[in-house]
C-alpha cells in the first residue's frame, strides 16, 4: 500500500525496510501474515489487490471510500510494529482512504516516530489548517499545521494535539472523515496489530450493513486475539480466570475497544464519541440507548498483548472504574446509572458484590479460593478508579501496559 520499488518482472512492491522488525508482533499475528501473503506471491501483485478487494467488498477499490484513525498516546514501544502491520494490509492504492495518525499529547517519541513513517511513505507536505476547517474539529489544542503524504488515492495525515484522550483523537479522525464526505470511519489502537486482510473485512462487513442495506448498525467492531507471553503470571492468569468466571461483569455487552469501523453520521448525531476513559463501553451504551447496535466482523482480526501482571490488571479495573463515573457524572440520570449497574457488578454497593460472590462460592466450593483472589483484585481496582476520579475527574487517558513482554 505504501512507497513503491520495482521488484522485477513487472511486480509491484513496497519499500517497507524503515518499519520491517517485527520483533514485538505477537508470535500469532507473525503466522497469519506470512500464511496470507505467501498465497500472493506473484508477478501480478497489486492486480490481486484490486480483485481480492471486490470480490471481498462488492465495490470496486476506486468506488470504496473510509477514514482510518489511529489514535496515539505514549506508544513508542509498539507504534513502529502497529505501523509496520498496517503497511502490511491488503489495501490496493486506488481505495479512497484518509488514515489519520493522530498523536495526543504524547510526551515520548510517538511523534517522531511518525514523522519517520511519514518520510517512508513519500513526499511529506505540511499543510495548515483552514480557520473553518478548525472550527468544525473543535479542539483548542490541535496544532495549526499536519502533515500529509499521498500514496495513489491513499491519503495519510499526521494531527498532532495537546488535547489528551483517545475519543478526542477518534472525533478529530470523526469530523476529518465527515469533511471528505466518508460514511464510515474505523479506528484501530497504536499498540494492535491488524492482520492483512482486517481493513478489507471490515470496509466489506460496515459497507454492507451501514450504507448498502442499513439494519441498524452503528458499529462494527473487530475480532480482537488476546495474547500474552508463556509465562508462570500467564499460567496462573489462566487459572484464576478459568476459575471465576462471573466475578465483576455480569450481563455487559462487550464492543471491542481495539479495531471498530462506524457510521460517522450516528456518531455525529450523538455528540461524538463520549470522552470518558472507557470509550469503547462508552460508545456501546450510547448505541444501546439510540435503539441502534453492533456486531463483530470475524474476519476483521486484530491482534494485541492482555497484561500479565496483577498490579496492571488492576489498573485496567480501575480504569473501567473511572471511565463509568465519569459516565455517570456526565449524565446522573437513574436509567444510565441502573444500565450501568446491571452491567458491571463492581459498580453495584458493597453489600451486593459480597452476596454475588458468597452464591458463586456456595455453588462451587472447589472454585471459591479462586474466586475470592479475582474478587479481592476487583475490589482493589475499584477503591484505585474512585481516587483516580476524585483525583482528577477529567482524565481519559491511562498508562500505557508495560508488562506484555
Amino acid at each position: 500500500m505504501l512507497k513503491e520499488v520495482s521488484a522485477g518482472g513487472g511486480a509491484s512492491r513496497f519499500d517497507f525496510s524503515p518499519f520491517r522488525d517485527r520483533s514485538n508482533t505477537p508470535q500469532g499475528w507473525r503466522e497469519a501474515h506470512a500464511a496470507f501473503w505467501e498465497q500472493y506471491e506473484s508477478p501480478r501483485f497489486e492486480d490481486g489487490a484490486n480483485v481480492r478487494w471486490q470480490e471481498s467488498t462488492g465495490l470496486a477499490p476506486q468506488d470504496s471510500r473510509f477514514t482510518l484513525i489511529v489514535p496515539i498516546h505514549n506508544e513508542q514501544r509498539f507504534l513502529p510494529d502497529a505501523l509496520g502491520a498496517l503497511m502490511f494490509s491488503d489495501l490496493p492504492s486506488d481505495v479512497n482512504v484518509n488514515i489519520v495518525l493522530a498523536t495526543n499529547a504524547c510526551s515520548d517519541r510517538s511523534g517522531a516516530i511518525v514523522d519517520g513513517f511519514m518520510r517512508g511513505v513519500g513526499s511529506v507536505e505540511e499543510v495548515p489548517f483552514d480557520d473553518a476547517l478548525r472550527t468544525k474539529l473543535d479542539d483548542k489544542g490541535l496544532d495549526t499545521t499536519f502533515k500529509r503524504a499521498t500514496v495513489g488515492n491513499i491519503t495519510i495525515m499526521h494531527v498532532n494535539t495537546t488535547t489528551p484522550g483517545k475519543a478526542n483523537a477518534m472525533n478529530l479522525g470523526n469530523a476529518l472523515a465527515i469533511e471528505s464526505g466518508h460514511a464510515i470511519a474505523m479506528s484501530v489502537d497504536a499498540n494492535n496489530f491488524l492482520e492483512p486482510e482486517a481493513l478489507r473485512n471490515m470496509f466489506g462487513e460496515a459497507h454492507k450493513t451501514i450504507v448498502d442495506n442499513p439494519d441498524g448498525t452503528a458499529v462494527v467492531t473487530g475480532n480482537d486475539k488476546h495474547v500474552m507471553p508463556p509465562s508462570m503470571a500467564h499460567r496462573i492468569k489462566k487459572i484464576i480466570k478459568r476459575n471465576s468466571e462471573g466475578v465483576g461483569v455480569a450481563g455487559e455487552s462487550k464492543l471491542n475497544g481495539w479495531f471498530n469501523a462506524w457510521d460517522t453520521g450516528f456518531v455525529a448525531e450523538i455528540g461524538g464519541i463520549p470522552q470518558v476513559a472507557s470509550e469503547d463501553y462508552a460508545l456501546g451504551v450510547a448505541i444501546r440507548r439510540a435503539g441502534r447496535s453492533f456486531h463483530c466482523a470475524s474476519g476483521a482480526t486484530v491482534w494485541g498483548y492482555e497484561a500479565n501482571s496483577v498490579k496492571e490488571r488492576i489498573s485496567l479495573y480501575a480504569r473501567a472504574v473511572r471511565g463509568r463515573l465519569q459516565m455517570l457524572e456526565q449524565d446522573p440520570s437513574a436509567e444510565l446509572e441502573t444500565l450501568i449497574r446491571e452491567d458491571a457488578e463492581y459498580m453495584r454497593p458493597l453489600k451486593e458484590r459480597v452476596k454475588g460472590l458468597y452464591e458463586r462460592a456456595v455453588q462451587n466450593k472447589k472454585r471459591a479460593p479462586f474466586l475470592a483472589i479475582k474478587f479481592l483484585m476487583y475490589e482493589r481496582g475499584i477503591q484505585k478508579g474512585r481516587k483516580d476520579f476524585e483525583r482528577d475527574p477529567q482524565n481519559h487517558s491511562w498508562e500505557s501496559v508495560g508488562s506484555t513482554k
